[in-house]
This record gives structure tokens, C-alpha cells and sequence, in this order.
């Protein structure tokens, strides 16, 4: 299913760029650098967070979960 939607999404970014008339070189660059750029940042942040105990990793995530979620909730009711 991954692959399915990564697949959609190359598309319509494809597409897009060829209908806005983009130089498609160019954009293919960007997209490539930040790519790198944020595989390089992911890659060290992984390494310091592999020190870490499973557990703290897992609550830390979770309590971000329920973050984003009372975001959305307070988003949808709250604000309209």
C-alpha cells in the first residue's frame, strides 16, 4: 500500500510540474539536495536516539500521539 501511494504521489508531482511548466532539471535538484539533506539530519538523530532505553522512546512517542491528538480534537471543536 506504501508503494501504491508513493507511486500516486511521484505522479501528480510529476504532473504538476510539467503542466505549471517547471524546468524540470531544476526542480529535480532541489528536491534531491533537501532529500539528502534530510537523510543526513535523520540518520544522526537516529544514531543519538539509539543510546536511548526502548521504554523512554516508546512513552515519549506516545505521549506525542496523544499530543497531535488533543491538537485535532481542540482543532475540530474548538475553533469553528
Amino acid at each position: 500500500m506504501i508503494g501504491l501511494a508513493t507511486s500516486i504521489d511521484a505522479f501528480v508531482s510529476g504532473s504538476m510540474l510539467f503542466f505549471m511548466k517547471e524546468p524540470i532539471g531544476v526542480s529535480a535538484l532541489i528536491i534531491g539536495v533537501v532529500t539528502f539533506i534530510n537523510s543526513c539530519i535523520s540518520f544522526n538523530i537516529c544514531r543519538i536516539f539509539k543510546k536511548m532505553p526502548t521504554g523512554y522512546l516508546e512513552i515519549l512517542s506516545g505521549l506525542i500521539l496523544i499530543g497531535l491528538g488533543c491538537k485535532i480534537l481542540i482543532e475540530h471543536t474548538c475553533l469553528k
